[in-house]
């Protein structure tokens, strides 16, 4: 029989890669604490989210009745539905690190990590769509957010796909996963009279090349993204939620910055094509 889960817990949002794993974990320690009543707090050490966001405390891990969450995968509860009908899903087998048991008592590699499901998983990615909304709120910098409304307003329209490209440069052992002919197959496939691509990379070489390859076509309709007046971490912020303003995304396999393109704006008629 599974012990019952305790009361009066606190949980510390705990930074562990790059700026969409931490979104992820922090977003997910926002539903386990809104669900079961407990307290959150944000690690002191956590750097990318007290430079971008008011949190309201930090404190250390060495907290009486605390649990420390630092994974990327998004919180899953026993009372979401469909859960069940992704058991065995390869993408979470690829990670053996699933740090919720506490709280989903029946895991079996059934996390919703990388399936983008509208049909199974609608309620869960509009939670932590609008976790993400409140999140946006409390930014430090409000001229974030200013920018990015200003760049959509001025260069997006219903017709505008979002391509967001993860070259993994700084791995070699997942670059097996990138290919950038995929991209351009897409694009190929998609594009239309009025068809605008808004582009961004890891590399930004990528942008470039496919800004190139549209205009060998005679077309100039590529859109890339450039302010030096924002720092590196602001500036990704600012590029994902540019991706995430467009209802149709091509984006990486196995990248959590897609993912969040994805959930962030999200409504049920929002596709992604992975490649």
């Amino acid at each position: 029989m599974n012990n019952p889960i305790p009361k009066n817990l606190t949980v510390t949002c705990k930074e562990n890669g790059q700026l969409c794993n931490i979104l992820k974990n922090y977003l997910s320690c926002c539903r386990l604490c809104n669900y079961f009543g407990y307290k959150l707090v944000v690690s002191e050490d956590a750097y990318i989210l007290k430079s971008l966001f008011n949190v309201l405390k930090y404190k250390g891990d060495n907290l009486h009745n605390n649990i420390v969450r630092s994974s990327w995968r998004f919180a899953i509860l026993n009372s979401d539905n469909n859960i069940d009908l992704v058991s065995n899903n390869k993408y979470s087998k690829m990670f053996d690190d699933f740090k919720d048991q506490l709280f989903f008592k029946n895991y079996n590699y059934n996390s919703i990590d990388f399936l983008y499901n509208n049909d199974l998983f609608y309620e869960i990615y509009l939670e932590y769509s609008n976790l993400f909304s409140i999140l946006l709120g409390d930014l430090i910098n409000k001229n974030i957010l200013k920018e990015v409304n200003s760049f959509s307003e001025k260069y997006f329209d219903s017709n505008t796909i979002s391509i967001h490209i993860r070259s993994w440069y700084d791995a070699p052992n997942r670059k097996k996963n990138f290919d950038i002919n995929n991209f351009y197959k897409e694009m190929d496939k998609l594009s239309a009279k009025n068809t605008k691509f808004f582009v961004c990379s890891d590399n930004k070489k990528y942008c470039n090349e496919l800004k190139q390859y549209q205009q060998n076509k005679g077309l100039d309709n590529v859109i890339i993204y450039q302010n030096s007046l924002f720092n590196c971490i602001e500036t990704s912020l600012i590029e994902l939620l540019l991706l995430s303003k467009n209802n149709l995304i091509i984006g990486s396999l196995i990248s959590t910055f897609t993912e969040m393109a994805f959930i962030a704006n999200y409504n049920i008629n929002k596709k992604i094509i992975i490649v």
